[in-house]
């Protein structure tokens, strides 16, 4: 248990955006100290923008780094967006770019 303990936090992605500290852990999200349930698509969805803060994410860029076995298509995307979105209420932290795509506040 305490490996388990002290593993998970080490296996967490960490990100700044702009004044926001952010933390993603298995289907929780840390933002400035405040822990925020998110369900699993929208999680990985937040997982792959993180891995690229303030890089544009086409749909299909956001379906081609999504874990192996998450079948998602562009509307499940967007609908995972949507659900981020009022999860993080208040953070602006997605952004959409029109014609292009989605990307986090860097």
């Amino acid at each position: 248990m305490a490996t388990l303990i002290t593993a998970l936090p080490a296996n967490a992605v960490r990100v700044s955006l702009g004044s926001h500290q952010v933390e993603i852990r298995g289907q929780a999200v840390i933002v400035d100290d405040r822990l925020i349930p998110v369900q699993p698509v929208p999680i990985a969805v937040l997982r792959t923008l993180a891995r690229s803060p303030g890089r544009v994410m086409s749909c299909a860029d956001i379906r081609r780094n999504m874990p192996t076995g998450a079948s998602v298509d562009d509307h499940a995307i967007e609908m995972a967006i949507s659900r981020l979105r009022r999860a993080l209420d208040g953070t602006q932290l997605i952004h959409t770019v029109i014609r292009r795509g989605y990307r986090l506040a860097s």
